[in-house]
């Protein structure tokens, strides 16, 4: 599988925070803050009632997507 484009990595992440925060709408900060620190995230879901696979799951997805989510922001805002 071809790994994602800038812009698809972006909405890949926006779902992805959408999904895991009840479906709140993220700001570029929020996308920014989620996608750097992951386990932060992961520590409350886990609190909350989250399994542990399923949370290392969105962790995992993050660390993947960071790169390509911060090149497409900031390809946004130039």
């Amino acid at each position: 599988m071809a790994p994602y484009t800038p812009p698809e990595a972006l909405r890949r992440a926006q779902h992805l925070y959408s999904s895991a925060h009840n479906g709140l709408e993220p700001t570029d900060a929020d996308i920014v803050a989620f996608v750097q620190r992951p386990d932060q995230w992961a520590e409350q879901a886990i609190r909350l009632g989250w399994t542990y696979p399923a949370a290392e799951a969105v962790v995992r997805s993050c660390r993947i997507l960071r790169k390509r989510v911060l090149l497409a922001l900031e390809a946004t805002s130039a």
